[in-house]
């Protein structure tokens, strides 16, 4: 096998795993700062650690079956 394909494929797969590992982070980071901004999301800090607990909604009185 050529080695300049070699490198074009493994170069090519490294970007995409870099781009989906950030693009992941990023959209987890969203969706909490949304949801506790919303009010959906509780964070507790202990020590360097974040704990988050989604809040159950359906026992608030939302109902997401309409």
């Amino acid at each position: 096998m050529n080695y300049k394909i070699l490198i074009i494929i493994i170069t090519t797969l490294v970007s995409q795993v870099i781009s989906f590992v950030v693009g992941y982070n990023t959209g987890v980071a969203q969706t909490h700062r949304d949801a506790y901004e919303n009010g959906l999301m509780t964070i507790q800090h202990v020590g360097d650690a974040r704990i988050y607990r989604w809040l159950e909604t359906h026992k608030i009185g939302y109902d997401y079956n309409d």
